[in-house]
């Protein structure tokens, strides 16, 4: 026994040598990464998880640093400056990790059973936060169930589903604007709002239980009945985001972006996003487009999805995966003028800001999946039940099991023999 090194105030758990020797980092059940000197002792500096440190590696060469917490996710660190470089999210404590020889990936096992693997070609420093934008004064302002946004780059607009009302706020200060909130939603029967877009004449909010957007005057906030969307065929509605020609409908129940023409407010399923299960991207709710890139809010996973508005593929390169790391742990809404992204939290009452992303994050490699495993949470249950019993009689390809190009007896018996696993 050569030195007792002290510091921590909670049970070390991990504890791990730089590929060099010259560090010596341990993660404790503070929440505190300890980084040490192992020939002295000297103690080099403290890494703030926020929740309990499970286990902490190193990368081949030390150009990067890991955590994994119990609060699901594995940190990145940069061992030159100690700053986050991404939060990697499990929905489970992170209870090991480790990085493939080359150093281009993390693998993370989490208490699910679940092991994540995750491509750091990519990586560059994204989403960091930027507190100085927070908007802080929403329970000051009665506004205490926010769930979606939207702003005209001067007011920020927040729904409160309790109080059925958009509460607006100056972009500049920060503070209330009561002059230019929106009021009369309850009166119109909007009684369970969620998602807002406007396009600067007419605000659309979408009610979760009506599925319908109900459309109002931005000028004098007065109902605008004649340009409402029946969105009937989405079964749980929440953000809704347009670029004008097209407006998108998030359906959180069957895990996808409805499409419909802006003119005749009719469907436009060519314009679908369809890929929102197979991404785990499995309870979305807030969305948001720059016209290239289209993040969906997931509000279990606190993260950002991004997906290529031509394609409609993952681009899992601009991801944000920092939210639950920085206290944003039961996100909503979502908004960005393209500098900064706002997140809205209805736990902390208030907008999270963050830096929006350069180039790219990490890379999750994805998991081979069940075919009859539709909304991807790694099992053949009753929600798949549900979603292939909707299918039925069509001919989407997903639930095509035998590939005869339509979803019949054949795919329904293939689907029950699966039923379980």
């Amino acid at each position: 026994h050569q030195r007792t090194l002290t510091g921590h105030t909670g049970t070390v758990r991990s504890v791990t040598f730089s590929s060099d020797g010259s560090m010596l980092a341990s993660g404790s059940a503070d929440g505190m990464v300890r980084l040490w000197n192992p020939l002295d002792g000297e103690h080099l500096a403290t890494l703030d998880h926020k929740s309990p440190v499970l286990s902490v590696a190193f990368s081949p060469g030390d150009s990067l640093f890991a955590s994994g917490s119990v609060d699901g996710t594995a940190r990145l660190w940069d061992p030159l400056t100690w700053k986050v470089k991404a939060t990697l999210g499990h929905e489970s404590p992170v209870w090991s990790i480790t990085f493939r020889p080359d150093g281009n990936m993390l693998a993370s096992g989490a208490e699910d059973g679940k092991v994540r693997q995750w491509e750091l070609t990519s990586i560059a420093l994204c989403c960091d936060r930027n507190s100085a934008n927070d908007f802080n004064t929403l329970d000051a302002a009665g506004n205490d169930h926010p769930t979606n946004i939207w702003s005209d780059g001067t007011t920020m607009w927040v729904v409160d589903d309790w109080d059925d009302k958009l509460y607006a706020y100056d972009m500049t200060s920060r503070t209330r604007d009561a002059a230019k909130d929106f009021n009369a939603l309850r009166a119109a029967g909007n009684r369970s709002p969620l998602g807002i877009w406007s396009n600067g004449t007419t605000m659309w909010v979408a009610d979760f239980f009506d599925d319908k957007l109900y459309a109002y005057d931005m000028t004098s906030r007065a109902r605008d009945a004649a340009k409402d969307f029946n969105v009937s065929n989405t079964t749980w509605p929440e953000g809704i985001w347009s670029n004008g020609t097209t407006m998108w409908v998030v359906d959180s129940f069957y895990g996808k972006l409805y499409a419909y023409d802006m003119t005749s407010r009719a469907r436009d399923p060519s314009k679908d996003f369809n890929s929102l299960r197979t991404a785990r991207n499995t309870s979305p709710a807030g969305i948001w487009s720059n016209g290239t890139t289209m993040w969906v809010l997931d509000d279990v996973d606190d993260r950002l999805y991004a997906y290529d508005m031509t394609s409609k593929a993952r681009d899992a390169s601009r991801d944000f995966y920092s939210l639950r790391g920085n206290g944003n742990s039961r996100p909503v809404g979502i908004w960005s003028d393209e500098t900064t992204m706002w997140v809205g939290d209805d736990g902390d009452e208030k907008l999270y800001a963050y830096d929006m992303p350069s180039t790219g994050s990490a890379t999750e490699t994805p998991v081979a999946q069940a075919p009859t495993d539709f909304n991807g949470d790694g099992k053949t249950d009753f929600v798949d039940f549900f979603l292939f019993a909707d299918a039925y009689g069509g001919t989407d390809p997903r639930f095509d099991l035998d590939g005869s190009g339509t979803v019949d007896f054949v795919d329904f018996f293939k689907f029950v023999d699966a039923f379980g696993s």
